[in-house]
């Protein structure tokens, strides 16, 4: 049976269950095997999402624009490192 999907509070775009220490070690396994910088970023963005950055420090940090990461945020809620 497939597990129901947790919705993210409001202002958060990454719900509690992508944010557990087993996505997060997920997140990091990925950053360490990907050999494609646009996922690498991509990542990154989303692994200091968790850990408290907000999207408009990494839209400095990173140089990519905001609606870029809101959008990588929602793709990784959705389907997680896949």
């Amino acid at each position: 049976m497939a597990r129901a999907k947790t919705r993210s509070k409001a202002g958060e775009a990454i719900s509690s269950e992508r944010r557990t220490r087993r996505a997060k070690g997920e997140l990091r396994a990925f950053l360490r095997e990907t050999t494609r910088m646009d996922e690498w970023r991509r990542a990154c963005a989303v692994l200091a999402y968790i850990n408290g950055k907000r999207v408009l420090d990494l839209v400095d940090t990173l140089g990519a624009a905001r609606g870029s990461i809101n959008q990588w945020l929602l793709w990784y809620d959705a389907e997680g490192t896949d």
